[in-house]
Protein backbone atom coordinates (compact mmCIF):
# COMPACT_ATOMS: atom_id res chain seq x y z
CA UNK A 1 0.00 0.00 0.00
CA UNK A 2 3.32 2.26 0.67
CA UNK A 3 4.64 1.80 -2.36
CA UNK A 4 1.08 2.01 -4.23
CA UNK A 5 0.96 5.67 -2.77
CA UNK A 6 4.31 6.52 -3.69
CA UNK A 7 3.89 5.25 -7.07
CA UNK A 8 1.17 7.94 -6.92
CA UNK A 9 2.71 10.79 -5.45
CA UNK A 10 6.41 11.28 -6.22
CA UNK A 11 5.72 11.61 -10.06
CA UNK A 12 2.93 14.42 -9.21
CA UNK A 13 5.31 16.32 -7.51
CA UNK A 14 8.07 15.59 -9.66
CA UNK A 15 5.64 16.83 -12.46
CA UNK A 16 4.18 20.10 -10.83
CA UNK A 17 8.07 20.88 -9.97
CA UNK A 18 10.19 20.15 -13.10
CA UNK A 19 9.44 20.75 -16.77
CA UNK A 20 10.10 16.94 -17.53
CA UNK A 21 9.63 13.99 -14.95
CA UNK A 22 11.26 10.45 -15.90
CA UNK A 23 9.70 6.73 -14.73
CA UNK A 24 11.45 3.67 -14.94
CA UNK A 25 9.12 0.63 -14.46
CA UNK A 26 8.07 -2.45 -14.33
CA UNK A 27 5.24 -3.41 -15.88
CA UNK A 28 3.04 -0.93 -17.95
CA UNK A 29 0.62 -0.67 -15.68
CA UNK A 30 3.32 2.13 -14.75
CA UNK A 31 1.41 4.76 -17.15
CA UNK A 32 -1.59 4.40 -15.23
CA UNK A 33 0.06 5.98 -12.25
CA UNK A 34 2.00 8.31 -14.64
CA UNK A 35 -1.36 9.71 -16.22
CA UNK A 36 -3.29 10.18 -12.79
CA UNK A 37 -0.12 12.15 -11.68
CA UNK A 38 -0.51 14.21 -14.75
CA UNK A 39 -3.89 14.98 -14.73
CA UNK A 40 -3.92 15.82 -11.02
CA UNK A 41 -1.18 18.45 -12.01
CA UNK A 42 -2.71 19.36 -15.34
CA UNK A 43 -6.61 19.20 -14.34
CA UNK A 44 -8.40 20.85 -16.88
CA UNK A 45 -6.19 20.21 -20.22
CA UNK A 46 -6.07 18.45 -22.75
CA UNK A 47 -3.86 15.51 -22.40
CA UNK A 48 -2.26 13.20 -25.79
CA UNK A 49 -1.07 10.18 -24.44
CA UNK A 50 1.92 8.61 -27.01
CA UNK A 51 3.01 5.02 -26.57
CA UNK A 52 6.10 2.97 -28.44
CA UNK A 53 4.46 -0.31 -27.97
CA UNK A 54 3.99 -3.37 -29.85
CA UNK A 55 0.41 -3.57 -27.97
CA UNK A 56 -2.53 -1.46 -27.62
CA UNK A 57 -2.84 -2.28 -23.77
CA UNK A 58 -6.09 -1.78 -23.29
CA UNK A 59 -7.45 -5.00 -22.13
CA UNK A 60 -10.49 -5.42 -20.80
CA UNK A 61 -10.02 -7.16 -17.38
CA UNK A 62 -11.40 -7.32 -13.87
CA UNK A 63 -8.16 -6.22 -12.05
CA UNK A 64 -5.92 -3.80 -13.25
CA UNK A 65 -2.45 -5.02 -14.87
CA UNK A 66 0.02 -4.09 -17.38
CA UNK A 67 -2.21 -4.81 -20.31
CA UNK A 68 -5.11 -2.56 -19.39
CA UNK A 69 -3.56 0.70 -18.29
CA UNK A 70 -4.46 2.71 -21.20
CA UNK A 71 -7.94 1.38 -21.68
CA UNK A 72 -8.21 2.65 -18.37
CA UNK A 73 -6.96 6.01 -19.53
CA UNK A 74 -9.64 6.32 -22.30
CA UNK A 75 -12.37 5.16 -20.01
CA UNK A 76 -11.82 7.67 -17.06
CA UNK A 77 -10.60 10.29 -19.15
CA UNK A 78 -12.55 12.13 -22.48
CA UNK A 79 -10.30 14.69 -22.51
CA UNK A 80 -7.47 12.27 -23.65
CA UNK A 81 -6.38 11.16 -26.60
CA UNK A 82 -3.81 8.12 -27.75
CA UNK A 83 -1.51 7.79 -30.31
CA UNK A 84 0.24 4.26 -30.56
CA UNK A 85 3.68 3.21 -32.58
CA UNK A 86 4.89 0.38 -33.17
CA UNK A 87 2.22 -1.84 -33.39
CA UNK A 88 2.41 -5.40 -33.77
CA UNK A 89 -0.23 -6.78 -35.90
CA UNK A 90 -0.11 -10.48 -35.13
CA UNK A 91 0.41 -9.19 -31.07
CA UNK A 92 -3.17 -7.99 -30.32
CA UNK A 93 -6.38 -9.81 -30.78
CA UNK A 94 -9.53 -8.42 -33.42
CA UNK A 95 -11.04 -6.86 -30.35
CA UNK A 96 -8.31 -4.74 -29.99
CA UNK A 97 -8.34 -3.38 -32.74
CA UNK A 98 -12.49 -2.69 -32.74
CA UNK A 99 -11.70 -0.85 -29.42
CA UNK A 100 -9.07 0.97 -31.27
CA UNK A 101 -11.40 2.20 -34.06
CA UNK A 102 -14.35 2.54 -31.51
CA UNK A 103 -12.41 5.30 -29.33
CA UNK A 104 -10.45 6.79 -32.38
CA UNK A 105 -7.10 5.42 -31.37
CA UNK A 106 -4.20 6.51 -33.64
CA UNK A 107 -1.79 3.88 -34.31
CA UNK A 108 1.15 3.04 -36.47
CA UNK A 109 2.24 -0.33 -37.17
CA UNK A 110 5.33 -2.39 -36.89
CA UNK A 111 6.35 -2.93 -40.03
CA UNK A 112 5.76 0.64 -41.42
CA UNK A 113 8.56 1.83 -38.87
CA UNK A 114 11.00 -1.19 -39.89
CA UNK A 115 13.26 1.12 -42.40
CA UNK A 116 13.01 4.71 -41.70
CA UNK A 117 10.01 6.78 -40.17
CA UNK A 118 8.46 8.43 -43.07
CA UNK A 119 7.21 12.04 -43.85
CA UNK A 120 3.66 11.01 -43.04
CA UNK A 121 4.43 9.33 -39.82
CA UNK A 122 6.59 12.46 -38.69
CA UNK A 123 3.73 14.65 -39.48
CA UNK A 124 1.27 12.46 -37.54
CA UNK A 125 3.43 12.98 -34.74
CA UNK A 126 3.63 16.55 -35.28
CA UNK A 127 -0.17 17.07 -35.86
CA UNK A 128 -0.60 14.92 -32.24
CA UNK A 129 1.58 17.05 -30.13
CA UNK A 130 0.31 20.31 -31.77
CA UNK A 131 -3.29 19.24 -30.90
CA UNK A 132 -2.54 18.74 -27.21
CA UNK A 133 -1.53 20.81 -24.11
CA UNK A 134 0.25 18.22 -22.41
CA UNK A 135 1.69 15.22 -23.90
CA UNK A 136 2.27 11.76 -21.57
CA UNK A 137 5.14 10.00 -23.35
CA UNK A 138 5.66 5.98 -22.53
CA UNK A 139 7.70 3.43 -23.93
CA UNK A 140 7.05 0.17 -23.51
CA UNK A 141 10.52 -2.30 -23.93
CA UNK A 142 8.98 -4.95 -26.04
CA UNK A 143 8.42 -3.12 -28.65
CA UNK A 144 12.22 -3.12 -29.89
CA UNK A 145 13.57 -6.98 -31.31
CA UNK A 146 14.32 -9.52 -29.12
CA UNK A 147 17.91 -9.14 -30.74
CA UNK A 148 18.06 -6.19 -28.56
CA UNK A 149 15.92 -6.43 -26.20
CA UNK A 150 15.62 -9.69 -24.66
CA UNK A 151 14.98 -8.98 -21.25
CA UNK A 152 10.95 -8.82 -21.22
CA UNK A 153 7.99 -10.71 -20.81
CA UNK A 154 6.30 -10.84 -24.55
CA UNK A 155 10.03 -10.67 -26.56
CA UNK A 156 9.01 -8.66 -30.34
CA UNK A 157 9.87 -10.90 -33.56
CA UNK A 158 10.68 -8.17 -36.18
CA UNK A 159 10.40 -5.29 -33.37
CA UNK A 160 11.74 -1.77 -33.56
CA UNK A 161 15.38 -1.55 -34.43
CA UNK A 162 16.87 0.45 -30.83
CA UNK A 163 17.61 3.50 -33.35
CA UNK A 164 13.97 3.77 -34.77
CA UNK A 165 12.75 4.13 -31.09
CA UNK A 166 15.01 6.76 -30.95
CA UNK A 167 14.02 8.64 -33.86
CA UNK A 168 10.91 8.59 -32.18
CA UNK A 169 11.51 9.74 -28.79
CA UNK A 170 13.94 12.47 -30.02
CA UNK A 171 10.82 13.85 -32.63
CA UNK A 172 8.48 14.08 -29.26
CA UNK A 173 10.49 14.77 -26.15
CA UNK A 174 12.07 18.05 -26.91
CA UNK A 175 8.25 19.63 -27.09
CA UNK A 176 7.93 21.33 -24.02
CA UNK A 177 4.27 19.84 -23.55
CA UNK A 178 5.74 16.58 -22.34
CA UNK A 179 5.79 16.65 -18.85
CA UNK A 180 6.47 13.19 -18.12
CA UNK A 181 8.57 9.95 -20.13
CA UNK A 182 8.44 6.64 -18.35
CA UNK A 183 10.39 3.81 -19.67
CA UNK A 184 8.35 0.42 -19.15
CA UNK A 185 8.24 -3.67 -19.10
CA UNK A 186 11.88 -4.08 -18.35
CA UNK A 187 12.57 -7.27 -16.62
CA UNK A 188 15.82 -8.28 -15.45
CA UNK A 189 14.99 -11.79 -15.24
CA UNK A 190 14.65 -12.39 -18.79
CA UNK A 191 17.73 -10.61 -19.61
CA UNK A 192 20.69 -11.69 -21.66
CA UNK A 193 24.11 -9.74 -20.58
CA UNK A 194 22.26 -7.08 -19.33
CA UNK A 195 21.50 -5.86 -22.66
CA UNK A 196 18.24 -4.83 -22.26
CA UNK A 197 18.94 -2.78 -19.05
CA UNK A 198 22.08 -1.15 -20.96
CA UNK A 199 19.71 -0.54 -24.10
CA UNK A 200 17.36 0.96 -20.96
CA UNK A 201 20.55 3.78 -19.86
CA UNK A 202 21.13 4.40 -23.50
CA UNK A 203 17.99 5.64 -24.21
CA UNK A 204 17.70 7.58 -20.78
CA UNK A 205 21.05 9.07 -21.53
CA UNK A 206 19.82 10.85 -25.08
CA UNK A 207 16.86 11.45 -23.51
CA UNK A 208 18.77 13.58 -20.81
CA UNK A 209 21.42 15.31 -22.99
Amino acid sequence: MILKKNLLCLPEKSIANHRQTFLLGGGHDIAYAQYLATRKVYPTQSIGVINIDAHFDTRAEQQSTSGTSFRQILEEDENTDYLVLGIAQGGNTQSLFDYAKEKKIDYVFADELLSHVSPTIKDMIERFVHEHDVIMFTICMDVIDSAFAPGVSAPAVLGLYPHTVLELAKRIIPSDKVSSVSIAEMNPTYDADNRTAKLVANLVHHFLK
